[in-house]
């Protein structure tokens, strides 16, 4: 059985050519804590700016997947709804984290849609970020289109609620819409991004908004990423920039709708079943900073992360609560602090779980004061 011990220095040769390769960012110096799950770990360093640590987090030891019972629905609560058309029920056949995922069974002209529903506190207004990511797993049968993913001003999953971004593939092909409003063939944007292809793999989906200045104006950007890491290949990610947000200065992002839909065949081939697994949803709004835990020492050629929720956020220290996500125990991973400029820090190495003690320090001095002595290295 692993056992977790305390996180130490691994590597400064690594950390000095790491700081210099990000010399213009964020640097981490030092970390501290236990590598396991749940435990309160503390970064230091400079540059780390701000970051507001009001986010929803369904991952994690004691959150809501994982403290649900099984074959059921998690309660709606805290704006979070997860029994809309079909149910999203907790199970234990197929997990990213832990031992708990959510999963819904659709089945054509029966139940074709099963949505998980959260709305934001308040209104997401003009130049303004939002982070989302969460890890998804899908079985189908048949073709069609399967519409993953929203965000609306409306607690509302058809496409006639708009301003809305939406993502989803049809026959097969990638299609993401960013619709502005008031109807459906109003002024947007449309671009082909990462999508999962394959059945029975976890994939990671990240979604960036950055909303436009102003009503009808287009300068909002926008970014999918998606992470496999059973390829073991690198990420993969595409933009779509100034674009417009609002086309209506009443109607303002505030719904995170993830839809679960299939349906409309496609030249006679029928969708006639999905069954759809999702762990670990994050969400954040007003700033696109974050932590994450990687595979790699080098940002660029990561192929599998796990977001990691602060609690406490300063320019000099930040204090999260460590998510291994599907790391393995005893995997050496590196800790990166993404600013609010998109700007990476050095990679800090951790151990996931370690399974021997730390290293005893290799010099310790024992300094004598007053009638006392204090042991430093």
């Amino acid at each position: 059985m692993l056992a977790c011990s305390r996180i130490t220095v691994c590597g400064l040769i690594l950390l000095f050519l790491s700081a210099l390769q990000y010399a213009q960012a964020a640097t981490i110096s030092s970390v501290s804590g236990n590598g396991c799950d749940g435990n309160s770990i503390i970064i230091t360093g400079s540059g780390f700016g701000t970051h507001s640590v009001v986010t929803q987090w369904l991952g994690g030891s004691d959150g809501l997947i994982e403290t649900s019972p099984v074959g059921v629905p998690p309660p709606n609560v805290n704006n979070w709804t997860f029994d809309s058309f079909g149910d999203n029920y907790i199970t234990t056949d197929s997990v990213h984290s832990g031992n708990h995922a959510f999963r819904n069974d659709l089945i054509r002209n029966i139940v074709y849609a099963a949505a998980i529903r959260y709305g934001w506190s308040s209104q997401i207004g003009y130049s303004q970020d939002t982070f989302i990511s969460w890890w998804v797993r899908r079985v189908h049968v048949g073709e069609g289109q399967w519409k993953m993913f929203r965000v609306s001003y409306a607690n509302d999953i058809t496409d006639i609620a708009t301003p809305q971004f939406k993502m989803f593939n049809w026959d097969n092909g990638t299609q993401f819409f960013v619709v502005a409003g008031p109807t459906t063939n109003a002024t947007g944007a449309s671009w082909s991004m990462p999508y999962p292809t394959q059945d029975n793999r976890w994939y990671r989906m990240d979604v960036e908004v950055h909303t436009s200045s102003g009503h009808a104006t287009s300068d909002g950007n926008y970014l999918v990423r998606l992470y496999d890491p059973e390829s073991e290949t690198v990420f993969r990610q595409n933009t779509v920039m100034n674009t417009m947000s609002f086309n209506d200065d009443n109607d303002y992002y505030q719904w995170f709708l993830w839809q679960n839909y299939m349906g409309n065949d496609i030249d006679g081939n029928l969708m006639l079943s999905q069954s759809t697994w999702t762990d670990d949803i994050y969400i954040q709004v007003g700033e696109k900073s974050r932590l994450e835990l990687c595979d790699k020492p080098v940002w660029a050629d990561r192929t599998h992360c796990e977001i990691q929720v602060p609690t406490e956020w300063s320019d000099s220290s930040i204090e999260f609560t460590f998510n291994r996500g599907s790391f393995n125990g005893g995997l050496t991973a590196y800790i990166f602090v993404i600013d609010n400029d998109g700007n990476v820090s050095n990679g800090y190495p951790v151990t996931v779980g370690e399974t021997t003690a730390p290293h005893p320090p290799s010099t310790l001095h024992v300094d004598k004061i007053g009638d006392g002595a204090k042991i430093t290295r």
